[in-house]
C-alpha cells in the first residue's frame, strides 16, 4: 500500500509498493518520461554534457537493447562513417543536400552513444530536444533506473502512476 502522498515526496519511489505505470523524473535541464514501453527524453538547451552523459549511459547500463531511431542528411561516404561508429544502417535515399540516411543507435555500443551524445550537443545549441527510445521495461527497469540516477543533484520525481489493482486504469500519486 502506498503510505501516503506526503511520504512518496519525501520517501520517494522506495515508498511506493504498487507496480509504476509511469515515472517522470530529472531536472529542470532534462527529464525521462519512463512507462512500461517507452522512455521520453527531454533535453534542454542549458543541460551539461556530463549530465546528458550520465543519463544516457545509465540507460544503457539498465537495458542495454534499447536501439534509437536516428535520421541524418549526410553525403555517401559518411553513411559508412557513422556505421564505423556503431550506427546500424536501415535505409537510405537520395535528397536534397545529399542522402537521408536512418540508422539504429544500439545503446549496447559505447562509441555510438559518444558519437549520438555529440550530436545531442549541437542540436541543444539551437533548440530543446525530445527523444523517444522504445525498451522492454517493467516496474523493475524503472525502479532500478530511479535509483541510479537519484544521486544526481536535483533529480526529482514530477509525476507517478500506479496501476490500480484488478484494473488496467492509472492513478495519478504526485
Amino acid at each position: 500500500m502506498v503510505q501516503s502522498f506526503k511520504n512518496v515526496k519525501e520517501l520517494g519511489i522506495k515508498a511506493v509498493d504498487k507496480e509504476l505505470n509511469m515515472l517522470k523524473m530529472g531536472t529542470e535541464e532534462l527529464t525521462l518520461t519512463c512507462s512500461h514501453g517507452k522512455i521520453i527524453v527531454w533535453i534542454g538547451r542549458k543541460a551539461s554534457k556530463e549530465l546528458i552523459r550520465r543519463v544516457i549511459f545509465d540507460i544503457s547500463k539498465i537495458d542495454s537493447c534499447i536501439e534509437l531511431e536516428f535520421e541524418v542528411i549526410c553525403d555517401f561516404e559518411s553513411i559508412q562513417s557513422y556505421e564505423s561508429k556503431g550506427f546500424i544502417l536501415v535505409s537510405y535515399a537520395k535528397a536534397y543536400g545529399g542522402y537521408k540516411a536512418i540508422f539504429n543507435i544500439p545503446f549496447s555500443n559505447e562509441e555510438s552513444l559518444i558519437c549520438f551524445l555529440d550530436f545531442i550537443m549541437e542540436d541543444i545549441k539551437e533548440t530543446n530536444i525530445t527523444q523517444s527510445l522504445l525498451w522492454d521495461g517493467n516496474d523493475a527497469k524503472i525502479r532500478l533506473l530511479f535509483d541510479e540516477l537519484s544521486d544526481i543533484q536535483g533529480w526529482v520525481i514530477e509525476e507517478l502512476y500506479i496501476r490500480s489493482e484488478g484494473s488496467s486504469d492509472k492513478i495519478k500519486l504526485i
